[in-house]
Parts: structure tokens; sequence; C-alpha cells
């Protein structure tokens, strides 16, 4: 038995296709084909259901799976820990993040941190907050930024609070409300509104305070990314709800006009995440000191960028 043959298999498994998996694994079907009818062989099980196009896995396929993923885990460990007898500064950090932290907060941290250490090796990548779990769960990632405590029921992944981050209405420049510094979520009712997708954290974040307090927005327009809302409320097809990080340049330029929400402010916090009692590389671990120490600015990080807090 060979680690090659169990990352082929997993393949398979992460894609539910061997084509799929034979195109990410640079091999050709016929022979993925027999890597798994070998497994199928020393186990004497069934391991794949061919079912038309796609595949799916057996009961003893998903065992399989699972267990295999656990085997790649210990590897990664085992070479993670070798990597402490070596020089803590030219590790490798596997970091993911949300949209906000991983866009318009981590990279300023991971270019101080290159400066510092230019030996190391950074990966950042970006999804959603389920998919940022997902990945740290999986060991793919070493660390993970997301808007809210993960929802993982096992209790495998180790919540750090980061950064808060207090959310604004966004105006154009030359908006009505543009000479505001403060407004209340019930004034929002009267402006075409636009929002992010379903799944965003930084929707579900004002969604659930405007549904408590019953307020219905004019939603004209929902968008994929914060980027998208923002070139959208700078062409004044309405205004929107974004984090004042997003806003940096927007701000600087005098494009857009961040309001505060006063009277329920709209705060939500960054959590760190990580598989609990999971060794970190020197640095990595280095890294995750960074982020505590920047992130206990805390609510000063909305004075930072921009946003003052007028009532």
């Amino acid at each position: 038995m060979d680690l090659h043959k169990l990352s082929l298999f997993l393949a398979i498994a992460e894609t539910g296709s061997i084509s799929a998996a034979a195109r990410i694994k640079h091999i050709s079907q016929p022979v993925l084909s027999v890597h798994v009818q070998s497994l199928e062989e020393f186990f004497g099980v069934p391991l794949l259901d061919r079912r038309g196009r796609g595949v799916q896995l057996t009961e003893a396929g998903q065992l399989l799976a699972q267990k295999i993923r656990s085997v790649f885990a210990s590897v990664e460990e085992m070479r993670e820990a070798i990597e402490n007898l070596k020089d803590p500064g030219t590790g490798h950090i596997r970091l993911g993040a949300s949209t906000t932290p991983g866009v318009y907060i981590l990279p300023g941290m991971l270019g101080r941190f290159k400066k510092e250490f230019p030996g190391t090796q950074l990966d950042l990548q970006i999804g959603n907050t389920a998919q940022v779990e997902r990945w740290v769960t999986q060991n793919i990632l070493n660390l993970g930024v997301i808007g809210r405590k993960p929802e993982s029921e096992t209790g495998i992944l180790e919540a750090i609070p980061f950064i808060k981050d207090e959310l604004v209405v966004v105006v154009p420049a030359q908006h009505s409300l543009s000479k505001r510094k403060s407004i209340r979520l019930q004034e929002l009712k009267k402006y075409p509104f636009i929002v992010r997708e379903e799944g965003s954290n930084t929707l579900a974040t004002y969604k659930q305070v405007l549904e408590r307090q019953g307020i219905q927005l004019d939603v004209v327009l929902e968008l994929g990314s914060t980027e998208a809302i923002k070139q959208a409320v700078a062409a004044g097809l309405g205004i929107s709800i974004l984090s004042p990080f997003s806003l940096v340049w927007e701000r600087k330029y005098k494009i857009l006009h961040p309001i505060r929400v006063v009277g329920q402010p709209l705060v939500r916090q960054f959590h760190i995440i990580r598989i609990r009692d999971k060794h970190l590389s020197p640095a990595t671990t280095k890294f995750l000191d960074q982020m505590k120490s920047d992130g206990s600015f805390n609510i000063n990080a909305v004075l930072r960028y921009g946003v003052k807090r007028t009532v």
C-alpha cells in the first residue's frame, strides 16, 4: 500500500468523478481505474458505485476516504514537526479566510510577516465561511479566519477571537445622505438597497437584526462580491451595508461615504480557527501570535479605517 495510490482514491472521493480525478492527478482514466481495482482487491470489498458518468463511494469507500485523510494529516504533521529542526523563518503557512478578512485585512498582515521572515512560504485561500471551516477541519489549511464561531458540532475546531468589525451603511459621495455621520436602520427603508448573496456572513450579520426589528428593505440588486457592490453603489444603483475595512480607497478618494448605524450597531466578531491541540510549525505559530497582537485593537479598527464613532 503506497501513499500515491491512496491519494488517487481520495481525489475520486473529493471530485465524485474518475475523469475529474484523473485530470487533477495527470494520469489517464484507465490507469486510475486499475489503481482503484487494486485497492478493491486488497480490501476485498467494492469501494465505488459506478453510475452513469459519475461515481459514488460505497460505505467501505467512505470509510477508506476518511482514514486516508487521517493518514495524510499525520504525514503533514510529521513534515511540520521535522520543520521544527529547521529555521522557523523558512516554514510554510497555509491560511484561509472569508471575503472581508481575506481580501482587506490579512494581505497587509502577511506582507509585514513576509518582510520580517522572507524565507517563509505563504498561501492564502479565500472562500465562504463554510468552505474555510471545511478546509481547516480537513487539515488542508493550518488556520482560518471567519466572521462567526465555527458551526462544527464535533468540537474539533478551536475559535480564537480576532478583530471586531462594525458594519456601516455605504452611499455614493454625492448622495443625499453623504453629509450624515450616523443613521438608524429604520431610515434605510426609504432607499433602493443592494445586498450580497445568501451565504454571505456580511449579509447574515445585518439581516437577522433587520428581521428582529421588522424592517423590510427595498432590495433592487443582489451581487456576489463586495467589490461588485461597491461599484454598483458608486454608480448610483442603490445603497448597501459593508465592512469599513473594504472602504479604505473609496473613502480616501471620496468615491463612497460610510455612515455609522446607531441604535443597533451592526458588530460582528471575526474568529481565527484551527484544529484544537494541533501542532503548528514555528512559522505558523509566529504568524498566529502576530494575528493575535494585531487583533487587539478590536473596535479601534473602525477608527483606523476612517469611520468616526459619532452618535
